[in-house]
């Protein structure tokens, strides 16, 4: 009944004649559990997460980082959380503070309505009671006194009801067996006890049924898939206990010869406990009760009997598979866990045939087989539809596309308006999700995927911020060709509900405390601008230089979120509702450069407007932001979509529609298509019957639309004979694409500080300190909008691939660090040649919904440094991980710390990239994409969206262009192994002639300069007026490396709403150590000289302009 492998069974052999076997089975000390599990119907509130040791002890002493996502009836994200373990605690104390205690203020209790007054507390059943007698009211309901013991807690679950519960995270447990588990259960405090209560609601009915999405235990669990993974329970009493009993055996067999072949056996057995066992009453919930006890077998040199032999494997393989009773594992094995595996493919892409699941139990094989394909329109074989003039390839897509709306009644039509379009079956339309996400990797946060089949994971690349950094056209593109590839091919192997992806985030990372600034290119609009473009062309497919893409798109990109979005949640102002004042100088020179590329060059097939309104007007109901400059001045052809619930909120939170149904007929009218959510179908048909929306504003978003669907190839008949088509499942998670994301997480990390040339330490090394809550929490890598990445590294797996004695102490009890244990760190870092403290920010910290009120390191993680650095033997090396800039000024210009290093959130690839730039094997050349403001800067309300600075009310301005204050570091700032020196080498202008065009069009700006509209200047005067300029770049280091190489312009004249510089371009160059280069910028004056008047009109100024490039300047005189 026992399962050898044959590499094992052929030593066992051997071992028969002229081996003895000696077994070591002495337990192991720790256990990473890792876990991603969805509870469709418990509520996020209710859900307690807790551990217990194998002597049924609580782990008082466990690790753990754990999110809870909230998740709607439909499996949207409602709101994100860092929870912890034991039951969730009671938040309610229902007159204080949103029912949060602050500081030390006592614990006040609700008492129900009879306060006398607001500040009356009712700690106690008693107090209750004695509330009510005083206000002459009985307690006519018993139910009120067992409601007053749980605090609120029943409104808690009915606030949430219908909701369901994503939970992932970690727990790290000091012994290998034991069981955790996921129960209904609340905490509360009684007195000055804290009361930890699971069995408070066990005769309410839970539904616990669950999806078990990941589920691994550290270095342990054998192979790539646990046979659990994607395993789903259904619900099918009202309350009980799902058990899952997992053995795994981590087992090493070492021949006479130092060889040793690993092995992990492992079996699962399920059950089911009512929730009736004669009196008793089973807790409800999902445990899962594990042993991984470890056994190591020498083979020493001894002849022994072939008897004895067989006694010691038996002796094995009983004790292994008897342990907690589990006699039924090999059966297990054998006929389930096998053949989930392979239904999920975790030895191949296809699905075994009957004899191959029984057969393969005792061989090991590898099955490639083919992909199932997506659904489309218009087949050949269909004679109902084949013939109708939307399914004519032949004939211009404008034209198909209104003869498809024209078929259809007004209830379909109106069903095609949401993001989860129905299928159409009488006319051969499927089903169709716009809402997909891809902003560094193709990721589940939509419902388009969900990588619940044979994909388990796609290439993480470092989020855009990190990315941004490399100052990298080229390498931006590459990375929007590999992702939309991806995307593409996850949609071929019909595993993606669309090939609709809502990325790029190109708002501008304005100020320093934005959650989701760690999303988008950084603050410099140029560069935001070119990510854009770049990035796009890449997605859908066209060439590096644009203009190549004619017809079909490989996957749709959208441009987001349209504009002057960069709020999300700051002191109680949210997106929802906040309204953004923006000049129109702003507007036109700062927030709306980005969105004109992409839609311009880029030609991307999707745009977002945002939630916030601007200057009043929410954006997507903004007919002069949506109709006339993004689909008549910037000619777009494509969609555009609300963002979640935005077109709700107009009229719900914003207040600017009396009606739902206005707020549908505004946006439509605005020129919007997508709505989100689905129940504004409802609205839409009732504004039509109200006849406050035509028909032909729903016909007019439907031809865009399907417009877009068309040019996906979905209307062409069968997608196997189609452009795009060939591209496979063998493109995710490809080799190129996983050496692409190293690559990209190495040209990012951006070197601050390295004083007496610190780094890179030497291979030489012989111990090495790694402190830091970042440094072994795979998930902080990968940053937000992600999927599971192919792989992860750690910084610290990494650094110890240098350092064989590499001793680790994470320092803080989480990155929210409101625990250190400094003694230890220091005591570590005594030890130690060198030290690596890996600090930083998480999603816990920065994300969407939640930006940050300061910009220091959180909790005592400043202080946690410091120590550090004062006890080690030498300077240490801080590397920090973040979205946004964080003032380190005391790390900047302490002497103890040697070398800072930025790595951002920095992917898949980013542990390893760490560890290549600390040790040299790479040569850092990544620049800041944003300004880094001292903590000083957050005096200014981030509610104020003026770039420029007003000197009278000491308003400092933002980003590089226009700040006035001091920096931590500047925008482009990056240091190198190498040092490099920058000259012009020849400009082909000096002075720019104006002045021949008519004098009626010049004029004065307030200050007496003179200056020409670039609008009433020809395109053929701007084109002559286009001249080159040649830098040489000299590398004096003794390492090669890649340099980004930044040219500013700088008018002689400073302020009344003129930059102090601006980036007019950027270029890498690749030095060899000694080697000088030379790059080319074509500068563009109508571009590249001008700026935004008070009007929002772009101006050239007579005067003196400076190329700036390192310290070098060059004079350009314009006249006018």
């Amino acid at each position: 009944m026992f399962l050898l492998f044959f590499s094992e069974l052929r030593l066992y052999l051997h071992a028969v004649t002229e081996t003895k076997l000696v077994v070591d089975t002495s337990r192991g000390e720790t256990l990473r559990i890792n876990f991603d599990i969805t509870f469709p119907a418990l509520a996020c509130s209710i859900l307690s997460v807790d551990a217990m040791d194998i002597s049924g002890e609580q782990h008082l002493d466990v690790r753990h980082d754990i999110i809870k996502k909230r998740i709607d009836a439909h499996g949207n994200v409602i709101e994100s959380r860092q929870d912890g373990i034991g039951a969730p605690k009671i938040e309610k104390p229902l007159q204080r503070h949103g029912g949060r205690l602050e500081h030390n203020e006592t614990y006040c209790g609700s008492c129900y309505g009879a306060e006398a007054a607001d500040d009356d507390c009712c700690n106690s059943c008693e107090d209750v009671r004695e509330a009510y007698r005083k206000k002459g009211w009985a307690v006519s309901n018993p139910d009120l006194i067992d409601q007053c013991k749980r605090e609120g807690f029943l409104q808690k679950i009915k606030d949430e009801e219908g909701e369901g519960c994503n939970i992932y995270g970690f727990l790290e447990v000091n012994k290998v067996a034991g069981n955790f588990h996921f129960a209904p259960g609340k905490s509360f405090q009684q007195s000055n006890v804290h009361v930890h209560d699971l069995l408070a609601f066990q005769k309410e009915s839970f539904n616990i049924s669950h999806k078990i999405n990941r589920l691994t235990f550290g270095d342990y669990f054998p192979g790539v898939v646990n046979p659990l993974d994607s395993v789903q329970w259904t619900q099918e009493q009202p309350s009980g206990m799902y058990q899952y009993f997992i053995k795994v055996v981590p087992t090493v067999y070492t021949d006479v010869s130092g060889h040793t072949i690993q092995s992990n056996q492992f079996s699962v057995t399920e059950h089911f406990k009512g929730a009736e066992l004669g009196r008793l009453q089973s807790l409800p919930g999902v445990f899962f009760f594990y042993d991984l006890s470890p056994i190591k077998v020498t083979f020493t040199e001894q002849h022994v009997s072939f008897l004895h032999f067989l006694t010691n494997v038996c002796a094995i393989v009983g004790g292994v598979f008897t342990v907690s009773g589990i006699l039924d594992s090999f059966i297990y094995h054998g006929q389930k866990a096998i053949k989930k595996k392979m239904e999920i493919g975790a030895w191949g892409y296809g699905e075994p045939s009957k004899r191959e699941q029984t057969t393969e139990i005792f061989s090991l094989l590898f099955f490639h087989g083919g992909s199932t394909q997506p659904p489309f329109s218009c087949d050949s074989s269909n004679p109902e539809t084949k013939t109708l003039p939307f399914c004519q390839t032949g004939l211009p897509i404008t034209q198909r596309a209104r003869d498809l709306v024209s078929r259809l009644t007004l209830d379909e039509k109106i069903s095609q308006l949401v993001n989860s379009a129905p299928a159409i079956p009488r006319l051969g339309i499927p089903a169709y999700e716009w809402w997909s996400e891809a902003l560094h990797g193709v990721s589940n946060v939509g419902p388009g995927v969900k990588f619940d089949g044979t994909i388990k994971a796609a290439t993480s690349f470092p989020q855009v911020i990190l990315t941004a950094a490399s100052f990298d056209p080229y390498q931006w593109y590459r990375i929007g060709l590999a992702i939309g590839r991806e995307a593409r091919a996850m949609y071929n192997a019909g595993e993606a509900n669309g090939v609709t992806f809502w990325a790029p985030n190109i708002n501008i990372f304005r100020d320093p405390r934005w959650g989701r600034g760690q999303e988008t290119p950084g603050e410099d609009p140029l560069v935001v601008g070119k990510y854009a473009v770049s990035y796009v062309r890449g997605v859908q497919g066209d060439t590096f230089q644009g203009g190549k893409l004619h017809g079909h798109l490989q996957a749709s990109a959208c441009c987001k979120h349209f504009t002057a979005y960069d709020l999300d949640n700051w002191k109680g102002m949210n997106r929802f509702v906040f309204d953004a004042r923006v000049t129109m100088q702003d507007l036109a020179d700062t927030y709306q450069p980005p969105f004109e590329s992409c839609v311009r060059d880029g030609r991307a097939s999707g745009v977002m407007c945002a939630y916030n309104r601007v200057n009043g007007v929410p954006s997507c109901a903004d007919s002069n932001l949506l109709l006339k400059t993004v689909r008549g001045e910037w000619d777009f052809k494509g969609y555009i979509t609300s963002d979640c619930d935005a077109v709700v909120l107009i009229h719900d939170d914003q207040g600017y529609a009396k009606a739902p149904e206005d707020a549908v007929v505004d946006v439509l009218k605005a020129g919007m298509k997508v709505l989100i959510p689905c129940n504004l179908r409802n609205y839409t048909k009732s504004a039509v019957l109200q006849k406050k929306l035509p028909e032909s504003q729903i016909d007019r978003a439907l031809h865009n639309l399907f417009a877009v669907r068309m040019r996906l190839g979905l209307f062409d008949g069968n997608p196997e004979q189609l452009p795009f088509s060939n591209i496979r499942t063998d493109q995710v998670c490809s080799p190129e694409h996983q050496i692409l994301a190293l690559e990209a997480a190495r040209n990012g990390i951006v070197l601050l500080k390295n004083d007496a040339k610190l780094l890179p330490l030497p291979k030489s090394t012989m111990s090495l300190a790694v402190i830091g809550p970042n440094a072994d929490l795979p998930q902080t890598l990968i940053g937000n909008y992600a999927g599971p990445p192919c792989k992860s590294v750690t910084p610290l797996q990494a650094l110890k691939s240098y350092v064989k004695n590499t001793v680790y102490h994470p320092g803080c009890d989480m990155v929210s660090c409101s625990t250190a244990a400094i003694g230890k760190a220091v005591d570590i870092a005594k030890q130690a040649d060198y030290v690596v403290l890996i600090m930083g920010l998480n999603q816990t910290q920065e994300r969407e919904a939640l930006d940050r009120v300061d910009l220091f390191l959180p909790g005592r993680q400043q202080e946690l440094i410091v120590s550090v650095a004062k006890s080690a033997k030498r300077p240490v090396v801080l590397v920090l991980l973040s979205g946004g800039p964080i003032d380190v000024s005391f790390a900047k210009d302490d002497p103890r710390i040697g070398g800072i290093l930025w790595a951002g959130y920095p992917g898949e690839g980013g542990g390893i990239a760490l560890g290549e730039v600390i040790f040299g094997d790479h040569n850092p050349g990544g620049r800041l994409p944003v300004t880094w403001y001292p903590q000083d800067f957050t005096k200014v309300p981030m509610t104020d969206m003026r770039m420029q600075p007003e000197p009278s009310s000491d308003y400092p301005g933002r980003t590089y262009r226009f700040y006035k204050g001091d920096q931590v570091f500047e925008f482009g700032y990056g240091l190198s192994y190498s040092k490099y020196s920058y000259t012009f080498t020849r400009v082909s202008q000096k002075n720019l002639y104006l002045n021949h065009s008519s004098p009626l069009h010049t004029r004065e700006t307030s200050d007496s300069i003179r200056y020409k509209l670039v609008s009433e200047l020809s395109a053929e005067v701007c084109d002559q007026r286009k001249f080159m300029v040649h830098v040489g770049v000299k590398n004096h280091g003794d390492l090669a490396g890649k340099h980004p190489v930044l040219l500013f312009v700088r008018h002689g004249n400073h302020g009344n709403g003129r930059p102090k510089k601006q980036l007019i371009g950027f270029q890498s160059v690749i030095l060899s150590a000694g080697e000088m280069g030379e790059i080319q910028f074509e500068v563009n004056p109508c571009e590249h000289l001008s700026r935004a008047d008070e009007y929002g009109l772009m101006v050239m100024e007579e005067g003196t302009h400076f190329l700036v490039v390192g310290h070098d300047k060059h004079p350009i005189t314009v006249v006018i």
